[in-house]
């Protein structure tokens, strides 16, 4: 049975990032529970720590990030998008050693959707943006992340 974990406090510098990677990489190596990181923050901060700085760069100038999901809202020529924004096996190349060979076992079952620095700019969008009537239109935005998973 699939479970959710959120890591959760508006305050800055209280270790979200360092208890969501850590239990995330501990549930995947030492359980082989298959975990999906959903990075919302717009500082991108566990997107970098599991992707590398180049290779989240890259991602997010491609827009294969966690804001796809949320312009598929706020833009109608946007489709929800599918598993292609999501990094299959994210920490086993940082993890590689200088022959490129790694333990794929340890990291195997961790996943990871990656953040954006456009976070808060589509935030502003989200907040303005309304489809069909109001109270079905804050639902649907506010179940967008929940309904992705679960279709994807």
């Amino acid at each position: 049975m699939a479970k959710r974990i959120s890591v959760i406090n508006f305050k800055g510098g209280v270790g979200k990032t360092t208890l969501a990677y850590h239990l995330a990489t501990g549930l995947a190596r030492f359980h082989d529970a298959k975990v999906l990181l959903v990075d919302m923050d717009h500082q991108s901060s566990l997107s970098d720590v599991c992707l590398g700085s180049k290779e989240w760069k890259r991602i997010d100038k491609a827009g294969d990030t966690v804001s796809k999901i949320f312009l598929s809202f706020v833009s109608e020529t946007q489709e929800m998008p599918g598993s292609e924004i999501i990094r299959l096996n994210p920490v086993h190349d940082l993890m590689a050693g200088e022959d490129g060979d790694s333990d794929d076992t340890e990291y195997y079952y961790l996943e990871v959707v990656p953040a954006s620095l456009d976070l808060d700019t589509i935030e502003i969008e989200l907040t303005s943006t309304h489809q069909g009537s109001p109270i079905r239109s804050e639902w649907n935005k506010r179940t967008l992340l929940c309904r992705w998973i679960e279709e994807t």
